[in-house]
């Protein structure tokens, strides 16, 4: 129980950040979730190298590394590169991760996504679907 609490705060604290609740949002919540379960958490040592192109929708995405990892543009420790695409580097605990998101996933969100009924119900599909549907992830 305690594990849904933190589930729908996490859930609720990126959308009150963010100003509204998006997919790109959802996939940075649920991408920084699977970091954190991966490496673990030291939101004052640890860094992200984020690659993506530097454009709304895509740039979202960020809103949601940012509350669930802990790694802040205030802090200087998370550093956005232009790239296609979304990869992330996340290093902490002397482990880095490199996540994508499947390209399948973002073409489907592309795509799908025309109106805010469509945006809200393609977050909530996101937020409850499984990680290994969204991203390749591999810790070196």
């Amino acid at each position: 129980m305690k594990n849904k609490s933190y589930e729908h705060n996490i859930f609720n604290v990126g959308k009150n950040f963010h100003g509204h609740l998006g997919p790109f949002l959802v996939l940075g919540l649920k991408a920084g979730k699977l970091l954190l379960e991966k490496i673990g958490k030291n939101p004052l040592t640890s860094v992200i190298v984020a690659e993506l192109p530097q454009k709304r929708p895509f740039s979202c995405f960020i809103d949601g590394i940012q509350v669930t990892v802990g790694c802040t543009l205030g802090k200087l420790n998370i550093f956005l590169h232009s790239g296609k695409g979304i990869k992330i580097y996340y290093k902490c605990n002397n482990k880095i991760a490199i996540l994508v998101v499947k390209e399948n996933i973002l073409k489907e969100v592309l795509h799908s996504v025309k109106s805010k009924e469509e945006m809200v119900k393609e977050s909530e599909k996101i937020w409850s679907s499984d990680s290994s549907r969204l991203f390749d992830l591999r810790i070196v």
